[in-house]
């Protein structure tokens, strides 16, 4: 068919579909029924599309060009014998189309891809094209559920089954985290010149462990819900004064494992430049498996010492020292009334000797060894409490972004309510919510559809 004819052809579509139409559509606006008028045109333009989207796929895919692409393709994967074959594909409106594409019938030793050339070459994801796949994957993680996300689509016209969707989302999370810093990047971003901030901590939410019993009615498997801390990493640019720049998306990401999260943190580093940065913070609640990895995997990427700024988040060690406050003797703080007032000042200056020599002074009766356990957390971190320090040279004082991040990210969607859910998934979903959140939605999907074939 030749491309008059293609045209002629969706014209008639339009035709067919909107403008026979044209005297319902007015009618409903004439009666006032605006929201039957929406629902029915848009309705109507979803079916000029899906049939439109058959006819330019169908003419396209019998091109010789195209047909050539596909036999390169084919010669570069080491893909031979090749065969024209139905090939299926699910378009953005949950609607299939069927077109004419070369097959491999011989792959190499360890091919796992499609064997369906065009699905290679178009970018296509279990039979679904890179729209569908990123509406499916969005909304299964915005929304609070795949029931409510199915509802979501079917309001926009997206037909998609329930198992459909999660075996979409499961499929394509999986496979895009062995990837996650070259997909989640802007190709022109780095930290040359910025002030960077870098938090990390964990989260938590429950999964879900299959036994080998059945229960009473022999009908499933019981399973265990133990608890998982993901741990979650934050990466921001700081403008002067020591804020978030919102001209710039930060980072958000999981992995479990502390070992594990770290590689990550390095992978997105290492490709954004880190070593070229201004300054290097990093703000945590002291514990110590942050401060015993990050220091030596940021000096490992060629971070200059001096540039590496270690901050134990301001409200975490207030809430210490309250802890610490309560094993000071009632008489004590009669006797001295302003006692917590005086240590909080002391703590922000990042005085913590001061705060030791009173605590001494309070409690007598404390020798060396009991004292260096209960202001132990404060005499480990003195050199990341320097806090007026820190306002001085408009650093933040605490890891709000991160507990932001984690509230957000983790506990509105995977920590609900007797929502259970498989190890092997959960990472890759915590993934695609966090490139969401982070507002790096478009940058994903578009160097996921667009990568080098």
């Amino acid at each position: 068919m030749s491309i008059s004819a293609t045209d002629a052809k969706i014209r008639s579509i339009f035709e067919n579909r909107v403008l026979s139409h044209l005297p319902i559509l007015m009618g409903e606006l004439t009666r006032g029924d605006m929201y039957g008028f929406e629902e029915g045109f848009f309705a109507r333009l979803m079916e000029c599309y899906n049939e439109a989207s058959q006819e330019l796929l169908s003419e396209v895919s019998r091109m010789e060009a195209l047909r050539a692409s596909q036999r390169d393709l084919a010669q570069s994967l080491g893909a031979g014998k090749l065969v024209f074959r139905d090939c299926h594909i699910q378009l953005r409106t949950g609607f299939w189309v069927k077109v004419k594409g070369l097959y491999a019938k011989k792959v190499p030793e360890g091919y796992e891809g499609t064997r369906h050339m065009l699905h290679v070459w178009w970018s296509v994801m279990e039979q679904a094209s890179p729209a569908f796949y990123s509406l499916v994957c969005l909304f299964s993680v915005l929304c609070c559920s795949y029931d409510v996300a199915k509802q979501v689509l079917t309001m926009q016209h997206v037909k998609v089954g329930f198992d459909r969707m999660r075996l979409l989302a499961n499929r394509i999370s999986s496979q895009c985290i062995k990837s996650r810093s070259a997909l989640v990047l802007d190709k022109k971003e780095s930290l040359a010149g910025k002030r960077v901030f870098i938090s990390l901590d964990g989260g938590r939410t429950r999964t879900r462990v299959y036994l080998p019993e059945l229960n009473k009615k022999g009908t499933h498997h019981k399973f265990e819900t133990p608890w998982k801390e993901p741990k979650m990493l934050v990466i921001n640019i700081l403008d002067k004064e020591g804020k978030n720049d919102r001209h710039t998306l930060p980072v958000y990401d999981v992995a479990f494992g502390d070992d594990e999260v770290v590689e990550v943190l390095r992978q997105y580093l290492s490709a954004l430049h880190v070593e070229q940065a201004e300054v290097v913070q990093i703000a945590a609640d002291g514990a110590p498996w942050i401060w015993n990895r990050v220091k030596p995997m940021l000096l490992a990427l060629e971070v200059p010492e001096e540039k590496i700024v270690e901050t134990v988040d301001f409200y975490h060690a207030v809430e210490n020292l309250n802890k610490a406050i309560g094993f000071i003797p009632l008489q004590a703080i009669k006797d001295q009334p302003n006692t917590a007032q005086t240590l909080k000042k002391m703590l922000w200056k990042g005085k913590i000797k001061n705060i030791v020599t009173k605590f001494k002074e309070l409690c007598p009766h404390w020798d060396n060894q009991t004292c260096d356990t209960i202001l132990g957390y404060f005499i480990k971190n003195e050199k990341r409490m320097k806090y007026q320090q820190f306002k001085e040279q408009n650093l933040p004082c605490g890891s709000g972004s991160m507990e932001s991040a984690i509230r957000r990210v983790i506990c509105l969607r995977f920590k609900c309510p007797s929502s259970f859910w498989k190890l092997d998934n959960l990472e890759g979903m915590i993934f695609l919510r966090s490139v969401l959140l982070a507002k790096r939605w478009d940058i994903f999907i578009n160097n996921l559809a667009r990568c080098p074939h």
